[in-house]
């Protein structure tokens, strides 16, 4: 996704932040992985908006799931919205199914998978999916998937 200006004729007004990503695609993974355990709890929220609300579908926030064959399988919302040129906040909290080794954040937009399309497009700022209760703990400190400025990105689309 490309990152826009607040201050981008196209991004809806009022942003929270001063860039959002311009999201044109089915499913967007976003930030890096994080291992996870089963039973971990998983707080994941994002401020959404699009500015074109006749033509695009619902969205939700959630967790994109990564198995043991290092493949995604599943993909488990936290929240979702109708489409809304005002920016909401949407959050919720998910529980790490068992047979999945890390998570990413993850943002759907509604509709059949086959190409980018700007009549469907939303933006999205303050992306966050972080661990909240977690089964295990984490040597690293790489369990959070909070995304900064430095981080906020959407690999794949553009």
């Amino acid at each position: 996704a490309a990152r826009h200006p607040a201050s981008d004729a196209d991004v809806p007004s009022g942003c929270p932040r001063g860039t959002a990503a311009r999201l044109r695609g089915r499913d967007s993974h976003l930030g890096r992985e994080f291992a996870v355990r089963p039973g971990d709890r998983v707080f994941c929220a994002a401020t959404m908006a699009t500015p074109v609300t006749g033509t695009a579908p619902n969205a939700a926030v959630g967790l994109a799931l990564r198995d043991a064959s290092g493949n995604f399988t599943n993909w488990i919302p936290a929240a979702a919205t109708a489409p809304t040129s005002t920016w909401s906040h949407l959050s919720g909290v998910i529980t790490i199914p068992s047979g999945f080794l890390s998570a990413q954040a993850w943002i759907q937009l509604d509709f059949m998978p086959g190409g980018n399309d700007d009549t469907k497009r939303w933006y999205a700022c303050e992306v966050e999916c972080r661990p909240i209760g977690a089964a295990a703990s984490y040597a690293d400190g790489a369990a959070s998937g909070a995304l900064n400025a430095a981080q906020s990105y959407v690999q794949g689309y553009s």
